[in-house]
């Protein structure tokens, strides 16, 4: 009598666990199959790029990254964004205003860069006025010859 609880135990632990992993499949399945030109793409191995064509016949699908197309499976897609618009972008306006983002960020940086060269040459002066008068002092630090 235990041996077959235990076998029905078994049989229904198997059961749910290929339930849940054909739900998991299904849903997958579903996510590929729906995805559309222009839905932004995530790939198994990071990169991120929005959908420009899809080849069926193939199972392979493009994706636009900033201007660059590359070719990948459609099992190398991890997750899916609904496409924002129904009109297709040429890839050049997400260009341009990366472009100018890059341009705007620059000028950040030229300034930030400009305040750490200042705040380098006022450290650096500090640094000369202390030892100098570190020197000068009568240090018990400092051997005198």
């Amino acid at each position: 009598m235990p041996m077959i609880v235990m076998l029905l135990l078994f049989a229904a632990m198997m059961y749910f666990t290929q339930r849940q992993q054909k739900k998991a499949q299904a849903s997958r399945q579903d996510l590929l199959n729906n995805m559309e030109i222009g839905s932004e793409i995530i790939t198994r191995g990071g990169l991120h790029g929005v959908l420009s064509a899809t080849n069926d016949s193939e199972g392979t699908i493009e994706l636009d990254c900033e201007g660059v197309f590359l070719t990948f499976e459609r099992s190398a897609v991890l997750t899916v964004k609904p496409a924002n618009s129904t009109a297709v972008s040429d890839g050049n306006d997400g260009f341009a205003e990366h472009v100018e983002n890059r341009a705007k960020s620059s000028d950040k940086e030229e300034s930030f860069t400009d305040q750490l060269a200042d705040d380098s040459e006022h450290a650096l002066e500090d640094l000369q006025e202390d030892t100098e008068s570190i020197i000068k002092s009568e240090s018990p630090f400092i051997d005198e010859k």
